[in-house]
């Protein structure tokens, strides 16, 4: 480190590429970036550039961490749909579009030829009464909200 009275201290390339573990290649990306001052004849400014190297690695820690929360999601998201996916498998679980075959296979068609074949006032009854209740209770469910 050099230093005089009118001068900031500085501190040569080599010597802050053996402390930092960095190519002085990437300590001038730095400086471009923004984080510290470009290096005047291979020294550069002590103590904006330590300061800029510790905001540099806050800010890499950061985004490692994001990237971290972001893997995580996506890994719980895989074993979301492999859970579902074993659950309706094992028969624990089915898919909506099953449900509402089999209720019209079942139910709804037998039902509507039965009502269908009985008198006038069951009919009346069965379009009145019945079909809204039908229809409101097959109606498919929300997604979750991530």
């Amino acid at each position: 480190m050099s230093t005089s009275p009118t001068q900031t201290q500085t501190i040569p390339a080599d010597r802050l590429c053996s402390l930092t573990g960095l190519t002085d290649r990437r300590h001038r990306q730095l400086a471009k970036e923004g984080f510290f001052p470009p290096p005047v004849a291979g020294e550069y400014e002590l103590a904006a550039t330590i300061k800029g190297l510790f905001r540099f690695f806050r800010e890499a820690g950061q985004h490692k961490d994001e990237l971290r929360i972001q893997q995580a999601r996506k890994e719980k998201q895989l074993a979301d749909k492999l859970t579902r996916q074993n659950a309706i498998a094992r028969g624990e679980l089915c898919r909506w579009e099953d449900v509402l075959r089999i209720l019209n296979e079942k139910i709804c068609v037998p039902w509507r030829l039965a009502l269908d074949a009985a008198p006038e006032e069951a009919r009346e009854w069965r379009d009145r009464t019945l079909l809204p209740i039908l229809r409101e209770s097959v109606k498919p469910p929300t997604p979750p909200q991530p």
